[in-house]
């Protein structure tokens, strides 16, 4: 048996729709859906930013490259949040010239491409950067950047093989 749409069955004589069982539902579904999707959208508007290499080890230099638009009046880098005590630089692509911020280290230079390179990194470069392009449009991205370390403590090791050998010399001594 086929019924009406949303209500399970066809509309009486005289009644209106909004008396329907389920079309209230049915239509706060859809209401649901459609403010996801606008939710979705506006999210996926963010700049995507890309780190090279892929896994930044201390002592070695990164750099952060945001995608999307190549087209920009200016560009502005922070650690942390986007604060002005946390602001690294503002880039000036027209004239290719970099104004340091707050944040700014010594170790960070701007590229054309908007992207951020930090020489030498240590563990506190580890953190959230962000990147506004065009700050009237506000066109922003952040990531989150883990530096790790790529060595093995040479003395841990050395302390271990030690202290192996002398065990395994004290187990030959005892048999």
């Amino acid at each position: 048996m086929r019924g009406g749409p949303a209500g399970g069955r066809p509309a009486a004589a005289g009644e209106r729709a909004s008396e329907r069982p389920g079309l209230a539902w049915g239509s706060l579904g859809l209401a649901a859906a459609i403010m996801s999707s606008c939710i979705l959208l506006a999210h996926a508007h963010g700049i995507r930013i890309a780190i090279k290499p892929g896994r930044p080890t201390i002592g070695n230099n990164i750099t952060l490259i945001p995608g999307g638009n190549r087209d920009f009046a200016v560009c502005i880098w922070y650690r942390k949040d986007q604060e002005e005590l946390n602001r690294i630089f503002t880039y000036d692509p027209s004239s290719h010239v970099q104004h340091p911020g707050s944040g700014y280290s010594g170790r960070e230079t701007g590229g054309r491409d908007c992207s951020l390179h930090i020489r030498d990194v240590a563990l506190n470069d580890s953190g959230t950067y962000i990147v506004v392009m065009n700050p009237n449009d506000t066109e922003k991205g952040h990531t989150e950047v883990q530096i790790v370390a790529d060595h093995v403590d040479k003395t841990i090791i050395s302390d271990i093989t030690v202290w192996a050998l002398a065990g395994v010399v004290l187990v030959g001594i005892l048999i």
